[in-house]
């Protein structure tokens, strides 16, 4: 098998420690991020043995995201999620149904009424999702002092991703200052906020500080 050139392979420890980056500081928002791919990415890194105990990393981004569960209202949010992924489910169904009917020159009317009825349904579904979310959100700003606590665990985490950021981007030659990144938090070592937060965008705009 033909190996990648050098080059490639930093750049995909790039893109990965970029994705990490992303997901913890999002984690620290208060935003769900796949934790098994945080898991995955962090062992093909071979972070496992740098001086950040990962393990507690991940451990504190597991409690972060059961934060939510502590709420008396997270049963109805769930329920929430739960009949916006059945309209989803059958939004799916009616638009496979009505590609059949299409196929076989059944009557337009019936293969009109069921797009329609899942286009009713995929909208219904996107608000109670964003409903939801909105909910989380409320929780998680109403348990503020917990999630910063869990979050400094984290923060540590992305400021020893930044240095690793760093050192690759030496190694194809790149300038730290070409990189830019939206997140959601700027109180990192080795950074420099370019635009911060606005009516439009949530997030800030940072690159590396040279040195």
């Amino acid at each position: 098998m033909r190996r990648a050139p050098p080059h490639d392979i930093i750049r995909e420890r790039i893109k990965k420690i970029l994705f990490l980056i992303k997901a913890l500081d999002g984690l620290r928002a208060g935003f769900h991020s796949n934790l098994e791919k945080i898991e995955n990415v962090i062992e093909d890194l071979g972070l496992s043995n740098d001086r950040i105990d990962w393990d507690a990393v991940i451990n504190e981004a597991k409690e972060i995201l059961r934060m939510p569960r502590k709420d008396p209202s997270f049963k109805y949010i769930e329920f929430v999620l739960r009949v916006a992924g059945s309209m989803s489910i059958i939004s799916l169904i009616e638009i496979i149904l009505s590609f059949i009917l299409m196929l076989v020159g059944t009557s337009p009317s019936l293969y009109f009424s069921l797009v329609f009825s899942a286009f009713i349904l995929i909208n219904i579904s996107y608000f109670l999702r964003a409903y939801a979310s909105s909910k989380v959100r409320r929780i998680y700003s109403e348990m503020h002092d917990e999630l910063e606590k869990r979050g400094e665990t984290l923060r540590r985490a992305v400021d020893r991703l930044f240095l690793k950021l760093k050192s690759e981007l030496k190694k194809v030659r790149g300038s730290p200052e070409e990189v830019r990144i939206k997140l959601r938090f700027c109180d990192y070592s080795n950074i420099k906020v370019l635009k911060s937060p606005s009516l439009l965008r949530k997030e800030y705009i940072i690159t590396l500080k040279s040195r």
